[in-house]
């Protein structure tokens, strides 16, 4: 494979992964211990800046989250829930459904992880469990440069 073409891919693929990796594996530095949810979800979702998406139908579909900065990526099985996860540099949101809707959402911000809203007594699983994939490219694919060489 051309040089070129190699730097291209790791680099369309790197900030994406090293993003995520990092937030999910950050996101259980407070403990691998389920998260409790304390507050309302009612009252999480009316926060300004939260995209709380109703029912998995439509959260687990690409053209709901691509085109958002961050990274996007989702869980289809994570110890029982499925979960987007929506990736900034040092933060993360992780929305989580369960039966097909919305039940949870999980921030984590510099390590530090909490529920900031769930339905009553939930305990939301250490995101550690979860296998999230990329839904959409990384916000930057589109402006790569080739680096040429063959």
């Amino acid at each position: 494979m051309p040089r070129g073409r190699i730097a291209k891919t790791r680099s369309m693929f790197s900030p994406f992964a090293g993003t995520l990796i990092f937030a999910v594996c950050c996101l259980g530095c407070a403990g691998s211990s389920p998260l409790k949810c304390e507050k309302s979800l009612a009252s999480a979702c009316s926060l300004g800046g939260l995209m709380c998406v109703a029912d998995w139908a439509t959260a687990e579909k690409p053209a709901t989250w691509c085109g958002m900065s961050g990274r996007i990526a989702i869980a289809t099985n994570c110890s029982g829930f499925a979960a987007v996860l929506l990736g900034g540099t040092d933060t993360a949101t992780i929305y989580f459904y369960r039966d097909s809707r919305l039940v949870g959402i999980v921030r984590w911000v510099n390590a530090e992880s909490s529920c900031i809203g769930g339905e009553s007594g939930l305990e939301l699983p250490d995101s550690t469990s979860c296998s999230f994939t990329p839904l959409c490219p990384p916000p930057d694919a589109g402006t790569q440069v080739d680096g040429g060489g063959e």
